[in-house]
């Protein structure tokens, strides 16, 4: 994301850029940029990998955007837009996914003093007035992170208490607690503190298109849960750090869960006991790697988890946090 927000917004500020990367960020797709470089004139060099090298600067205007491949496209274009000198349109084709960052991404602008103009999610205007002004705001919890102890509150056996969350966010992962409540899970608040309730809950049918990073740590909820639970609508799954859906569906069932890949999701048949005693991937994907910790509280055997570094890219605390609240971890050398 970090990224795609980068490219749009570092062209509107100077003419020489290059962007480079590591791992899987290297081959993330950033195609949906390239007709822009072409209305503004924008040379580029690129190879289908990192590094991008450009030459130009961003031009004010008419764009249009995919709404069906992703919100951060449409995110980077409205961060920039108040840095050209003039109004910039953003028309989207097709179904916008993931709503919930946009609607966020212009709660951000507005608290910096840019009103962005909208038609539904269809087209959105800032105008040539429109610039950024200083001010103090108070960053909110993250409803993505906080979804791996909402669902280790359900399927545990004691309270979890999670501070720091806005209970009116706009942020498009607080749809945890909406698919929570559909499941019968229970959770109260108190001010800014959430705290989660050990819950038998029940398989469900959730839509992934606009909540895809909540999607491995809903099928630990669902294993756990009452009858079937079915993902759809999750294509956007298979380019993310890792192919999501084939990762979840092969380390959930070295674990003992029934769940199937399907091509936009999974099925998983719940209510049934994790066995562990296993070895387990985190594919180098930092969700992956949290759901299946969380997994591991209601295993029967220990699990190991390889490449557990991955969780230093979103939440470097995660260990620590999951040892607080009674978990038992153990590094191990494997050697060579």
């Amino acid at each position: 994301s970090t990224l795609r927000f980068f490219i749009p917004v570092g062209l509107a500020l100077r003419e020489n850029l290059s962007f480079h990367g590591e791992g899987r960020l290297k081959i993330r797709p950033i195609d949906e940029y390239f007709p822009i470089f072409e209305k503004s004139q924008i040379e580029m060099k690129y190879s289908g990998e990192l590094p991008l090298n450009l030459h130009g600067r961003l031009k004010p205007g008419r764009y249009q955007l995919s709404g069906a491949v992703s919100s951060q496209y449409t995110t980077g274009m409205m961060l920039a837009a108040p840095i050209l000198e003039g109004e910039t349109e953003i028309a989207i084709v097709g179904k916008m996914e993931s709503k919930g960052y946009i609607d966020l991404t212009i709660d951000c602008m507005e608290k910096f003093g840019v009103h962005v103009q909208r038609k539904e999610y269809e087209r959105f205007l800032v105008g040539e007035d429109e610039q950024y002004c200083p001010t103090q705001v108070n960053v909110e919890g993250d409803f993505s992170q906080a979804a791996f102890w909402i669902v280790a509150g359900l399927i545990g056996k004691k309270n979890i208490e999670i501070t720091g969350l806005n209970p009116k966010s706009v942020q498009g992962d607080s749809a945890i607690l909406h698919w929570v409540t559909e499941m019968g899970g229970g959770f109260e608040w108190h001010e800014e503190t959430l705290r989660v309730l050990p819950s038998a809950t029940r398989g469900i049918v959730i839509d992934a298109s606009q909540c895809p990073d909540l999607v491995p740590i809903l099928c630990v909820l669902g294993s756990q849960s009452i009858g079937e639970m079915r993902i759809v609508n999750g294509q956007r799954l298979r380019v993310k750090e890792s192919d999501r859906i084939t990762a979840t569906v092969s380390e959930l069932s070295k674990l003992g869960a029934n769940i199937v890949e399907t091509d936009d999701g999974m099925i998983i048949q719940g209510n049934r006991p994790l066995k562990g005693g296993c070895e387990i991937q985190g594919w180098n994907d930092h969700r992956i790697v949290m759901a299946m910790t969380i997994a591991a509280t209601v295993c029967n055997e220990p699990i190991i988890i390889e490449g557990y570094e991955a969780v230093e890219k979103s939440y470097p605390e995660f260990f620590n946090d999951f040892q607080k609240l009674g978990g038992i971890i153990e590094e191990i050398n494997k050697g060579k």
